[in-house]
């Protein structure tokens, strides 16, 4: 009978592991499907577009009516006293090329699609002027995201706000007369919210993409004291909390979108293209000063709430605890089987006694064993062999 080998099996063979493989590759392949559906700027970051900076994290979408890529950078320093949305996160977009030509705008006389304010449309109007914006001094001596001491005097400030009006209407009549998908178009992929911080100078007039929760509405309507050729009257500042950042962008523009109304306490999510003119002060609930990018463009736009999107995160949370859980249960499943099996031999092997009993009777009966062997017969002697011993008598004698 063979002997069973008393060597334990492993777990997992060969065939075992390459499903266990399969059904994590198959777990893989969900995610990244619900990814894809939530996302489709995944797959082209993966495959097709250009790697990805160091510095992004995530990519989100952004307006439907146009492709782009979202990122995200970190910021330093956060203010405190604001309402806190969450931590350290800025989202700026990048659409289009930098080096794309801009498209012409059309000339209207009075109120058209194309200046829908009835501004007074000069050369000015098509594209922002370089001299303008050199003249353009920031509100504080240092540009950082963090609290500050208020270091200019009143008499200082006013004149560098003197100095940004005629670029701040010049870039109003830009904005508003320019389509939002032109401006959407030109908005810079390579430009972060850290880079207005440091290095101010290089980067007026560049648009960028923002999208947060709007907080604050306001219009600025008053008697303006400083020149305005292009018969502006009015305009808006938005409040705008960046996602996950306490520091609000502020963004100017001279168009509301329907339904919106200014107040106070305004609680929409929404995305803006806006051009950086300057880094502007501001003071917080705390009594503290903070330095803002001021962001010019010609309106926003009101895009989904932040509760589908966080829907969204649960779903794909829901989806990935369930694979995992899954593929546990069919592990431990087969493990458990495989247990079971080795067990059961073990057990047939030891509940196995060895056969003690007598072989069959052959067909020769053996000897008994108290059966003697027979005498040999007596030797017989002749004259022959001793002649000497033995002479041979006479029956006579």
């Amino acid at each position: 009978m063979p002997r069973r080998s008393s060597k334990i099996p492993p777990l997992l063979g060969k065939r075992e592991i390459a499903h266990l493989l399969f059904l994590v590759a198959a777990m893989v392949f969900v995610i990244m499907a619900i990814r894809e559906v939530r996302d489709p700027s995944l797959m082209r970051q993966l495959f097709l577009e250009e790697p990805v900076d160091a510095e992004l994290v995530r990519i989100e979408p952004g307006p439907a009516d146009q492709p782009q890529d979202e990122r995200f950078v970190q910021i330093e320093g956060l203010p405190e006293g604001l309402p806190n949305l969450g931590a350290g996160i800025v989202q700026v977009a990048a659409i289009g090329d930098e080096n794309e030509a801009p498209a012409e705008v059309p000339k209207g006389d009075g109120k058209d699609a194309f200046n829908p304010l009835g501004l007074v449309q000069t050369e000015e109007c098509t594209e922002v002027n370089k001299v303008y914006l050199d003249e353009v001094e920031d509100e504080v001596d240092e540009p950082t995201s963090g609290s500050q001491k208020r270091k200019l005097t009143r008499a200082q400030l006013r004149e560098r706000k003197r100095k940004s009006t005629p670029a701040l209407f010049q870039l109003l009549c830009v904005a508003s007369t320019t389509p939002p998908k032109v401006l959407a178009g030109k908005v810079r992929r390579d430009i972060f919210i850290t880079n207005f911080y440091k290095d101010p100078d290089a980067y007026r007039g560049t648009p960028i993409h923002v999208v947060g929760a709007l907080r604050r509405l306001e219009i600025e309507a008053e008697d303006l004291e400083f020149k305005n050729p292009y018969g502006l009257d009015k305009f808006y500042r938005a409040w705008i909390f960046v996602d996950d950042i306490d520091v609000p962008i502020v963004g100017l523009f001279t168009q509301l979108p329907e339904g919106i109304e200014p107040g106070l306490d305004v609680s929409e999510r929404v995305s803006f293209d806006g051009m950086f003119l300057k880094l502007m002060e501001f003071k917080a609930a705390d009594g503290s000063w903070y330095a803002t990018p001021m962001l010019i463009g010609n309106s926003f736009k009101v895009i989904q709430p932040p509760e589908e999107k966080i829907s969204t995160d649960i779903i794909i949370f829901i989806a990935v605890l369930l694979s995992l859980i899954g593929v546990g249960l069919v592990a431990f499943w087969y493990i458990t089987k495989r247990d079971e099996q080795f067990s059961a031999e073990l057990r047939s092997t030891a509940t196995e006694t060895p056969d003690f009993s007598a072989p069959p009777p052959s067909d020769v009966e053996p000897p008994h064993p108290t059966d003697e062997p027979p005498a040999p017969d007596p030797p017989e002697f002749t004259n022959e062999d001793h002649p000497e011993e033995n002479p041979p008598q006479s029956f006579n004698e």
